[in-house]
């Protein structure tokens, strides 16, 4: 990680008497980079009259402070003339009352949400204000980079149901569909003309629409934000050519937007995350923001991303009240870098004290004294700076790779507008990722997209399929070609298997993993208790069990309820697993063997893993990871538990060496040549490298 920054003046928070002090206070403490938000309304309040004072007084003193800036474009936020000028155009709901443009949130000085980016006025009057405000500040020194559109809200899924935004729902369907006959013939719906297709709210089960209409308004809703994303960027850079222009999303798992998309209009792409203990449950918080990292860090290009938001004060409402100790600063800190974060932004410096968002999150105690969260931060500021070798030119390679479907969750969506089943795509990747990690090892999500564009990763020994929905061709054909060279692809059941045209497929799975597979469902039995027949792993199922037609050089490994659960075929040089039931949605419900399955097939794969948690550790309660440089193995720890964890380092299969701590706090223990027992204090983390010998 390069740098740690704040969120820090959001009007009207904090008052101008802070400004000085506080920001050499951030210096002092280690931070190089702050965020202020730029505030439509309240830069104009009067048409034509620009005012950016308070802003060119921030930025002369973060300057003079030896501090970068971030600013962070709103037009979301727009002042009242406009709202008055054109309150026929306020966002209408299904019944066609006018949404009331009140403080709300992020726009907590008024107008959210405003007039939405379909309606032309809004287009070209923000147009002229982002010109304005990049024209005004792109040549002041302390400017580092833009960002034009926070979690591309409120846009990513709010839309009027007027005739400006159903005429380009309608238009983009002629778009994609070109000919009222093909799109009739995906819908078998036999309309005569795009302009009798209505607009409808896809996320909401009681308008009954089918499902394939259901995915085609997700891809729209989605190609709608990716559109205005790149307008607004493309007025950034035509006003500043030098500057960087970074984007973030408040969640990239279940998020209605497309990241992959999404990250390709900006330098560098990231996330917000507010994961705590009360929404992911005790302890599971730090599982919960990892798989929101990785996913992140899956669609951004390159792999280049920031932590744009995240706590480092109490949180409350929605979030639960949660106060972070020192160390759990300390952790969310070691926890982004280890997945390679150039950057994490607290939210933010001061707790608010002006609307819905105050008093929560801020680092400071409301007397404004720095206290131990601080110390914290000035500590890994230290670590990061002082070492930069070890985190600018780490290489991370996880062996474990899980394919990260966007699609998935909306094709379940799709379904509960008529049906509610009992399983989950992502909770059977969490499973996963879970697993992997409880076994001493370390995952990563790829999206689909990457596997498409890029194949499979460098360094990957295991890919997992879980609950796969729907892959081209060339995505097959670079997982096979992976497997063929040695790789080992484990599959679980399809929770459906649809075509380019949202039609079920007529066999499961398609036909290129059946054929590789030699496998067929015939049917599925649900079942209330799947229970694993064998003595050498305890791996439980979920809900279904698949019945399948078998080729001959099918090896059934194991049994559950006198059938098969996990099958094995040779294919290359590599090997397919395919497992009849949701064994990772199992793992998360019931816990079980399948660590342990998963430890043992790493080390037959040639990439033995390093950490051992012990036998009466939760499952989530160490997230490893690790990142190859050239003096080592950079080794994180992160405790997400509530009482300290002993665990075994073993460097065996990598040259000698000796293990170093560059984290303070840190109790190890040599047990062998290359064995190590390291204590990791209660929800708090370590960095340690084990540095090769000369």
């Amino acid at each position: 990680m390069k740098r740690i920054g704040v969120q820090y003046y959001r009007p009207p928070h904090p008052r101008p008497e802070y400004w000085e002090k506080d920001l050499q206070t951030l210096k002092s403490y280690g931070i190089t980079r702050i965020r202020l938000w730029v505030y439509w309304r309240t830069t104009e309040v009067n048409k034509g009259a620009f005012v950016w004072s308070d802003y060119d007084q921030v930025l002369d003193l973060a300057s003079r402070s030896g501090l970068d800036v971030i600013l962070q474009l709103v037009p979301e936020c727009q002042p009242q003339w406009f709202l008055e000028e054109n309150r026929s155009l306020w966002p209408k709901a299904k019944d066609g009352s006018a949404n009331p443009c009140l403080g709300n949130g992020m726009c907590a000085v008024g107008s959210y949400p405003g007039i939405l980016f379909d309606q032309p006025v809004f287009l070209e009057e923000s147009q002229r204000f982002m010109a304005a405000a990049v024209s005004h500040f792109a040549p002041h020194p302390a400017v580092s980079a833009w960002d034009p559109f926070n979690e591309i809200m409120p846009h990513r899924g709010y839309f009027s149901f007027d005739e400006v935004t159903e005429k380009r729902w309608q238009s983009w369907l002629e778009r994609k569909f070109q000919t009222i006959e093909e799109f009739n013939a995906e819908s078998v719906m036999y309309f005569q003309r795009f302009d009798q297709i209505p607009l409808f709210d896809g996320r909401d089960a009681s308008n009954q629409a089918p499902g394939w209409l259901i995915l085609r308004f997700y891809e729209f809703l989605a190609e709608r934000s990716v559109e205005e994303l790149r307008r607004r960027v493309g007025i950034i850079r035509t006003h500043d050519s030098v500057h960087p222009v970074y984007g973030h999303t408040n969640g990239s798992i279940s998020d209605t937007n497309n990241d992959w998309y999404l990250s390709r209009e900006v330098d560098c792409w990231g996330t917000s995350q507010y994961c705590s203990e009360h929404v992911s449950g005790v302890g599971r918080d730090y599982l919960a923001a990892a798989l929101e990292y990785s996913a992140v860090r899956s669609s951004a290009p390159g792999g280049r991303w920031w932590l744009a938001e995240h706590s480092g004060g109490q949180t409350y409402y929605l979030y639960g009240h949660f106060q972070p100790s020192p160390s759990d600063v300390r952790a969310h800190l070691i926890l982004a870098s280890a997945f390679g974060a150039e950057s994490a932004f607290f939210w933010q410096y001061r707790a608010e004290s002006f609307g819905q968002e105050s008093p929560g999150w801020g680092l400071l105690p409301f007397d404004g004294q720095p206290d131990g969260q601080m110390e914290s931060v000035a500590e890994m500021a230290e670590v990061f700076s002082s070492q930069p070798a070890l985190f600018e030119k780490a290489e991370f390679s996880a062996p474990v790779t899980i394919l990260y479907d966007r699609h998935t969750s909306q094709y379940e969506s799709a379904v509960k507008s008529w049906v509610h089943p009992a399983v989950s795509a992502q909770e059977e990747m969490t499973g996963w990722f879970e697993a992997t990690y409880a076994a001493g090892s370390h995952a990563d999500l790829q999206r689909i997209e990457g596997l498409e564009a890029d194949g499979v990763p460098h360094g990957c020994r295991i890919y997992v399929l879980p609950m796969h929905l729907q892959c081209s061709p060339l995505g097959y054909q670079h997982l096979l070609d992976w497997v063929q060279e040695g790789g080992r692809l484990i599959i679980t059941p399809y929770s459906a298997h649809f075509d380019e045209r949202a039609r079920l497929c007529d066999s499961i799975p398609g036909s290129v993993l059946a054929d590789a597979m030699a496998v067929k469902v015939k049917r599925r039995h649900f079942e209330s208790q799947i229970t694993c027949d064998s003595t050498d792993y305890s791996i439980g199922g979920h809900w279904l069990m698949e019945e399948l037609r078998i080729g001959d050089d099918i090896e059934v490994l194991l049994t559950a309820n006198a059938r098969p659960l996990l099958l094995r075929r040779k294919h290359g040089l590599g090997e397919i697993f395919y497992f009849t039931s949701l064994v990772g949605t199992a793992f998360t419900k019931q816990q079980g063997d399948l660590p342990a399955w998963l430890r043992h097939t790493l080390q037959v794969s040639g990439s033995p893993a390093i950490v051992d948690l012990g036998q009466n550790a939760p499952s989530h309660s160490i997230l490893s990871r690790h990142s190859l440089t050239p003096e080592g193995i950079t080794l994180y720890l992160v405790n997400g538990e509530r009482a300290d964890r002993k665990v075994s380092l073993d460097f065996s299969p990598f040259p000698s060496g000796v293990l170093e701590s560059v984290t303070p706090h840190t109790t190890s223990e040599r047990i062998a040549e290359t064995t190590y027992r390291v204590n990791v204090p209660a929800r708090d983390g370590l960095i340690l490298l084990y540095r090769y010998r000369a």
